[in-house]
């Protein structure tokens, strides 16, 4: 098979800003995994000059207002196959995303992020979802052919399984501790409760994550101060996060809403109990090799930390990864999925 000429497309935030969470780890996998079985692809850059004849296909990530027009105007060039991941994270139904986007095109000349994502993903070529809980959100809420709508889930660096817990231990004198990873100030990481649950309960908790600049980090902020077992760290070099997933006996993930869980996937990878939140793609993810618990209820995130901290560490999880997710295997799905669109 030929290599292909494949640009990835994205808002201009992924570009200037390098934590721009979900939408820049879902390209950073897409990218590195295609391009390790040898394809060519390049960002896109809207002061580039493109010849377009040259390029089979322009994968756009994230459909909402940022990237709405970019899809309309590759739809206009015949010779391009246009993929688009639309990357929904909604604690919506089906049922009132479809409601809401009915109502809404009602009236002339009114868009909404759900709305503008639902007609890039139907004119698009292909659609490319993380999850079997995307497939759905895409397939029901949004009426797309399933024929249309593929699963490729993102890859798991393998990195993470040689990581050393001595490190983390020497510099902060913490281990088989309670661990988060995750942007502070971000409502939807869910740290608040988080920190309610297990500062009740005296686990000891470390919070790695950039401090965000808004209300919802400093509620957290205070919060944390009011608990002596817990630590907050606002940046740790990737050598002490590595160090951090294999130093911690549990981590945890009550998020209100995760398409994947890239975190937990990588604490699991370094050997880690794992907790995740119930909602979003993580069951696709993680099936049974971890507990999940509710994320809107302290107590529910009270009991399931009883419940699993301080277990004996399992090789469940890691078997599991390296079974699914590893970065030759999403290459592969991803490869064949855009051959076969172009056949």
């Amino acid at each position: 098979m030929r290599n292909l000429n494949i640009i990835f497309g994205s808002c201009q935030a992924v570009s200037l800003y390098g934590d721009a969470g979900g939408i820049r780890n879902e390209i950073v996998s897409k990218l590195n995994s295609i391009q390790a079985i040898g394809h060519n692809v390049q960002l896109f850059n809207q002061w580039e000059k493109y010849n377009f004849k040259n390029i089979d296909i322009f994968h756009i990530f994230a459909a909402d207002f940022r990237t709405y027009i970019l899809a309309k105007e590759m739809r206009n060039i015949k010779n391009i196959k246009l993929v688009i991941s639309p990357i929904i994270d909604k604690t919506l139904s089906n049922f009132t995303i479809r409601l809401l986007n009915k109502s809404t095109s009602m009236i002339p000349k009114l868009y909404t992020n759900l709305g503008v994502s639902q007609e890039m993903c139907q004119i698009a070529d292909l659609v490319i979802v993380r999850s079997d809980e995307e497939y759905e959100r895409v397939t029901e809420a949004f009426n797309i052919a399933p024929s249309k709508v593929k699963i490729v889930p993102n890859y798991v660096d393998e990195k993470f399984k040689y990581g050393k817990g001595d490190l983390f231990i020497k510099e902060y004198g913490i281990k088989d501790f309670l661990l988060t990873v995750g942007q502070i100030g971000n409502p939807r990481k869910n740290h608040l409760r988080l920190i309610q649950a297990a500062g009740a309960l005296g686990v000891q908790l470390v919070i790695i994550g950039t401090i965000l600049n808004n209300s919802y980090a400093k509620k957290c902020i205070e919060e944390a101060r009011r608990f002596p077992n817990i630590k907050v760290f606002d940046y740790v070099d990737e050598h002490i996060l590595l160090s951090a997933y294999a130093a911690c006996n549990t981590f945890i993930l009550p998020s209100t809403m995760e398409g994947t869980g890239l975190a937990g996937l990588e604490a699991g990878l370094a050997g880690a109990n794992v907790i995740m939140t119930m909602n979003g793609g993580t069951k696709y993810h993680f099936g049974n090799c971890v507990e999940y618990v509710n994320p809107f209820s302290v107590d529910s995130i009270k009991h399931v930390i009883k419940l699993n901290f301080g277990k004996p560490k399992s090789e469940l999880l890691k078997n599991h990864i390296l079974n699914h997710f590893t970065v030759d295997k999403i290459g592969k799905l991803l490869e064949g999925n855009y051959f076969s669109l172009l056949r």
